[in-house]
């Protein structure tokens, strides 16, 4: 019994183990991490950013020009309220759907030679393979990857340089890994700041029919208490 535990002991912390637990882990970070971005970046497109800002009309309108005053005050803080509360959606969108991607494949460039031994995920501008690529050069090489998604075609029809490193063609598991990468995470990626400019247009157009209406309301008392003298 002693022998068996000492063997299983073993097994559990061999490297064999060890990278299995490793993509376990990531898978499921990413899983999660996708998993929120996805559900988040339904729940921003099925809402239109203005009607998430435009205040709610509770009780009787203001009487007095002061009144309106405070009311345009109120509503305007409402507004700036529920604009910081879309921009930190969008963000945590870019941070779950790009950031934790970003760095996962960073990582997995950096010791994929741990992960599968003798195999080549990465080779340079010579064609020559890169065992053992530091993390400045895994860095430039995933934002790479994830320009060329963004960008389309224009970076690699014109031909502008960004890593010196480029995946291996031929080791399907990592390529396929940099183009899901690049699906995806472009999609989070483009769609966070076409939303935020949506949002402040929306922002600044519900502000102005705030002043509007309290300009307004203002004209229609002081027009009440000239009639009333």
């Amino acid at each position: 019994m002693e022998s068996l535990a000492i063997d299983v002991s073993e097994i559990a912390r061999s490297d064999v183990a060890l990278r299995s637990y490793a993509v376990l882990a990531g898978t499921a970070i990413l899983a999660l991490s996708f998993y929120r971005a996805w559900k988040d970046y339904r729940a921003l497109r099925e809402v239109d950013p203005r009607d998430m800002l435009i205040p709610e009309m509770r009780g009787r309108l203001p009487s007095t020009i002061r009144g309106w005053a405070k009311r345009a005050r109120k509503d305007a803080e409402y507004v700036k309220y529920k604009f910081r509360t879309l921009v930190y959606g969008a963000s945590r969108i870019a941070l779950l759907g790009v950031g934790v991607p970003t760095v996962l494949l960073i990582f997995l460039t950096v010791y994929y030679a741990w992960f599968e031994p003798g195999a080549i995920a990465v080779i340079d501008d010579r064609g020559m393979p890169v065992t053992d690529p530091g993390f400045a050069d895994a860095s430039i090489f995933v934002g790479g990857a994830l320009a060329k998604g963004l960008f389309f075609d224009l970076i690699e029809v014109f031909q502008i340089p960004i890593s010196r490193l480029t995946n291996f063609s031929d080791n399907w598991v990592f390529s396929a890994a940099v183009l899901v990468y690049r699906a995806v995470a472009n999609l989070f990626l483009v769609f966070v700041p076409f939303y935020l400019f949506s949002a402040w247009r929306a922002m600044k157009v519900v502000e102005n029919d705030i002043k509007a209406r309290a300009e307004e309301g203002k004209s229609e008392v002081a027009q009440k208490a000239a009639h009333a003298a």
